[in-house]
């Protein structure tokens, strides 16, 4: 009997649960500072080598906020460089234009950005700090500017769900 694996076609892998925001909806209970049970740059390291020995899938960084992470470009330059597609899962908050050059340069294949409210107010009581709408928005004109794919991510809930159509 021949038993038939599927292809390993993409992986969301939250690399940290630090996070500059204190979104309503998150289940990572994210703060602001580094958790001591992460993995280390070198664990991540061998981790994305044993993902290429069974398949060569999208890797999609999250968390929490990946960007937050001081080692997240040698991270995805690391999976990069071993041929891996990478994606960035990011509230877009951290994305200056140097940031966003920094990722351009992985190279990345999308950037996807939170935005789940069509304003500054409703966008930055949900993601518990205030700016994060105009930073997010920033974030994505940055990486826009720097030819990067944007995608925008909403999470739906109660709260927003009458803002959509």
């Amino acid at each position: 009997m021949t038993v038939v694996t599927p292809d390993l076609r993409l992986i969301a892998w939250e690399i940290t649960r630090s996070c500059n925001l204190r979104c309503a909806h998150c289940r990572a209970s994210s703060v602001n500072k580094r958790y001591p049970d992460e993995l280390s740059t070198q664990e991540c390291f061998s981790l994305i080598d044993d993902i290429i020995k069974v398949g060569n899938p999208i890797i999609i960084f999250t968390g929490g906020e990946p960007l937050y992470r001081s080692d997240f470009f040698d991270i995805a330059g690391h999976a990069a460089a071993k041929g891996l597609r990478i994606a960035i899962g990011s509230n877009g908050t951290l994305i200056t234009r140097d940031m966003a050059s920094r990722i351009k340069n992985i190279p990345v294949s999308r950037l996807g950005v939170s935005v789940d409210f069509p304003s500054a107010v409703l966008q930055d009581e949900f993601r518990g700090v205030a700016g994060a709408f105009d930073a997010a928005i920033e974030g994505i004109n940055n990486a826009v500017c720097s030819d990067i794919e944007v995608q925008i991510n909403c999470t739906v809930t109660k709260m927003n769900v009458d803002y959509l159509e």
